[in-house]
């Protein structure tokens, strides 16, 4: 019994084996003729697709040649700011190191006078009685006092009058009436 079993499944296995290799050779087949329809759709799409690509990368271009312009123009604003900016710090510069000669050559006048006056002071004798000078210091130290204090409530009394406003606000006034008559100020 065993070999005719045995025997019914190797013609079935047979039968299988020409089925599947009909089936094989078929479906080789249709594969073929699927990937022949592939290549003929992909080279006729191949250059539609290379014309798309090429499109895009124009346009890609053409951003990034805009946005470098942008860029390039920005660029340019910022370098002539700068030179700007430089050529103002320059002359700045320049002022101060005017200044600084113009107080430079002063400050040499006063330290020839300063040297003077010391060589002067060191040359005359004095012979002050002890207490007499820090005295008289005081008395004119005081006098300098008084005489600021009063100069300050003179200038207020001066800045606060009637006649200097009045004599301050004269153009204002005067100036509607004058259009007024005709008369230009």
């Amino acid at each position: 019994m065993p070999d005719a079993d045995f025997q019914g499944i190797l013609a079935e296995l047979a039968l299988l084996t020409k089925q599947a290799e009909s089936q094989l050779a078929a479906h080789r087949l249709e594969v073929t003729a699927a990937i022949a329809r592939l290549a003929q759709r992909g080279a006729a799409n191949s250059g539609e697709d290379f014309r798309a690509r090429l499109l895009e990368w124009e346009r890609r271009e053409a951003e990034l040649g805009e946005r470098i312009s942008a860029w390039i123009l920005e660029l340019q604003a910022l370098r002539a700011q700068t030179e700007i900016e430089q050529h103002r710090r320059q002359l700045q510069i320049g002022d101060l190191e005017k200044q600084l000669a113009l107080r430079s050559a002063e400050n040499a006048k006063l330290k020839t006078v300063m040297e003077a006056l010391m060589a002067e002071h060191a040359g005359c004798s004095r012979n002050y009685v002890s207490g007499t000078p820090d005295a008289e210091i005081l008395h004119w130290k005081r006098r300098c006092e008084s005489s600021a204090a009063e100069c300050a409530r003179l200038r207020h009394e001066i800045e606060s009058s009637v006649a200097l406003r009045l004599a301050r606000a004269m153009p204002r006034l005067l100036g509607p009436l004058r259009s007024l008559f005709g008369a230009k100020p």
